[in-house]
């Protein structure tokens, strides 16, 4: 039987109109050879944050450091849910329930914070399967043989009104009442979480999200830039920058998992860095067990412009270069403005004439 080990990706933004970024993800790969007591082949999530700036992204970090460190541990073999005919399964629940009644009581001890709440999308992966749990908007997708499939289905006011046939998905994408979630961590009672497991193929491409992204991102977006960029790193950030470019009203959080076979498996040292405790935040990885940050290496342009064709995301894929600094135009300024002044100085030196104000340094230091 076939077994698989994952390649992840990951990126975040703030978005062009939130001043603090209320998203928050983690990420377990093991290495081969390391130790592995949860006996995942991975484990990636993402949660969103609400309440405010002071509790928002209190929210959604207390969700994803408590769930990477119970299975990324294996801490969750030894709970009595970790039992029965889907034991994975039962734990994932067991585990966002309990996360969302501490999320509950760190409201009900501060006034200042209270109400604040997560949803949390997480998928965590055997050597055969994929399963995934979820609570709220944050959503789960899955590439394989050119087709894209909804793995979660948002427990929101919007979503219902699709299902009752009332508003279409499209429709549903930019409704005023989009944000009204039905299910969130952080309720005095802890919500129902769904649960579902997917077979493993090589190749399956995962694809764990914020709600902003897929405001401005739609499913066949998504499919053609998945089909574009096979890496699971340029993709997420092509992801996320998409999303600025085409909507940024919202936090932006992208990770992406590449499922392959061990046989067929190459791994990076930015894979080794993703076996420690890490909550990955504004394009860094914290890492807490050495408390250092690395950086998040960004894909060349060369490699963002491999294999784009005619399209309508053409224009964003190739401006997802990283953009010149403010440093970078204001070098290239002074130097054309010193050029212009050479220029002239010379063409005025070959009609004989020389500039008075070259002239005269009086006349220099009050122009200046």
């Amino acid at each position: 039987m076939a077994r698989y080990s994952l390649e992840v990706g990951f990126s975040t933004d703030v978005g062009r109109q939130r001043r603090r970024n209320e998203d928050s993800y983690a990420v377990f790969v093991p290495y081969p050879g390391e130790g592995n007591p949860s006996q995942l082949a991975g484990l990636v999530l993402v949660a969103d944050g609400m309440g405010g700036e002071r509790a928002g992204d209190r929210a959604s970090q207390l969700t994803a450091k408590r769930l990477r460190h119970w299975f990324s541990t294996g801490i969750f073999c030894s709970w009595p849910q970790f039992s029965g005919d889907k034991p994975l399964q039962s734990a994932l629940a067991h585990a966002i329930r309990t996360v969302s009644s501490e999320i509950f009581e760190l409201g009900e001890s501060d006034p200042s914070i209270r109400g604040l709440g997560s949803t949390v999308v997480m998928g965590a992966m055997t050597h055969r399967q994929f399963v995934f749990a979820h609570v709220g908007d944050s959503r789960a997708y899955l590439v394989r043989d050119g087709q894209i499939h909804l793995l979660t289905s948002d427990h929101s006011w919007v979503q219902r009104q699709v299902d009752a046939g009332v508003l279409s998905a499209e429709d549903a994408r930019t409704h005023p009442q989009r944000n009204i979630l039905t299910r969130s961590l952080g309720d005095a009672m802890p919500p129902e979480v769904d649960v579902t497991a997917v077979e493993l193929q090589d190749k399956d491409l995962f694809i764990l999200c914020s709600d902003g992204l897929t405001g401005g991102v739609t499913d066949q977006e998504l499919l053609t830039l998945a089909s574009r960029i096979t890496e699971p790193q340029p993709l997420a950030e092509a992801l996320v920058r998409v999303a600025n470019e085409k909507d940024g009203s919202d936090n932006i959080t992208a990770v992406v998992g590449m499922c392959r076979e061990d046989d067929a498996t190459t791994r990076t040292d930015f894979e080794n860095h993703a076996t420690h405790q890490i909550v990955i935040k504004d394009d860094r990885v914290d890492i807490y067990d050495g408390d250092t940050e690395v950086d998040i290496p960004r894909p060349s342009a060369a490699q963002l412009r491999a294999g784009a064709g005619a399209g309508p995301l053409d224009a964003a894929l190739v401006g997802l270069a990283p953009s010149p600094t403010w440093r970078t135009w204001l070098t290239a300024t002074l130097v054309a403005v010193t050029l212009g002044l050479l220029a002239s100085y010379l063409v005025e030196h070959s009609r004989g004439e020389s500039p008075a104000h070259l002239d005269d340094p009086r006349s220099l230091a009050s122009s200046q």
